[in-house]
């Protein structure tokens, strides 16, 4: 069984699979597999702005090698992903306490106990009730994007790969 890592250019609402490549293994993609399939995509978009947005990527460690290489991204954490703010203790995402209509931005913050990665922003939001629902939880999105609109805008605009190429 084979695992499709796919890149798309998002263009005017839609979703344009730009370049893929199968992995042989089931289950998530590491940081090597991750880097050999955007820099070609890189390289053909360089000299664009471009944000590269994931879910279900490692993210840490691609959000640090992108930042390296002057690429905006958006990827959602876990609940439990541990992050530090300026001054303060370790804690989890999930003790921000971020409830249904709640959006929140912290700029500067460090993400995972590990030592090694630099500072990032995160942008927090869980959309309110409507019609009697409500999702079951909130998006905790790690970026290098300057503001909380323009990252809930980058991750909203995502198709469902596992890494989306947008302009901005």
């Amino acid at each position: 069984q084979n695992n499709l890592f796919v890149a798309s250019l998002i263009w005017e609402k839609r979703a344009i699979p730009i370049y893929w490549q199968f992995l042989p293994k089931i289950g998530s993609s590491n940081l090597v597999e991750q880097q050999a399939l955007l820099r070609p995509v890189i390289r053909e978009f360089r000299g664009n702005k471009i944000v590269v947005v994931g879910d279900r990527v490692r993210s840490v460690e691609l959000a640090n090698w992108l930042q390296q290489q002057n690429i905006h991204f958006a990827f959602r954490q876990k609940k439990d992903t541990y992050i530090q703010q300026s001054g303060e203790e370790y804690q989890t995402l999930e003790s921000l306490g971020l409830v249904p209509g709640m959006k929140i931005y912290l700029a500067g913050i460090k993400i995972t106990k590990k030592q090694g990665f630099g500072t990032f922003n995160l942008a927090a939001y869980w959309k309110r009730k409507y019609r009697g629902n409500v999702p079951k939880e909130g998006w905790y999105i790690l970026t290098n994007l300057i503001d909380l609109s323009t990252a809930l805008d980058a991750f909203k605009a995502r198709n469902g790969c596992d890494v989306d190429v947008q302009r901005l």
